[in-house]
């Protein structure tokens, strides 16, 4: 059977009804938390520290923070589509990987991985 994206979602709430939980917290405050305690200051200043004032690492916050995930109850949910199109290329999830410098600050083996994940299913083109 093909693995759909959605799947990986299905996973975790049919985990969470024998009162397993995801190895990583889906609240982002809490996972941002948790990568400053794991990482340490000098990476994570490096990553999430900002430029000039943060005037625009706040921006970008308040933009994300006006989305709302609206649940669609009562649907058929036995095919499920999460491919979406950017910039007129099809992709099978909305995600993307963009270039990213030194990401072997966070882990030795960022940027093998990082190529690897690319390379993969529906990867870069």
């Amino acid at each position: 059977m093909t693995k759909h994206w959605a799947d990986f979602q299905y996973e975790i709430y049919l985990n969470g009804m024998t009162g397993a939980v995801p190895r990583l917290p889906t609240d982002l405050t809490r996972l941002e938390e948790l990568t400053g305690q794991r990482l340490g200051p000098g990476p994570v200043g490096y990553v999430a520290g900002s430029a000039g004032n943060g005037s625009t690492a706040r921006a970008n916050r308040a933009a994300l923070e006006r989305r709302r995930i609206v649940p669609r109850m009562l649907r058929d949910v036995h095919e499920r589509d999460l491919s979406v199109e950017v910039l007129g290329r099809p992709l099978p999830a909305p995600l993307a990987l963009a270039p990213v410098g030194v990401l072997s600050i966070m882990h030795p083996d960022a940027e093998p991985a990082a190529a690897r994940a690319a390379a993969g299913p529906g990867g870069a083109v």
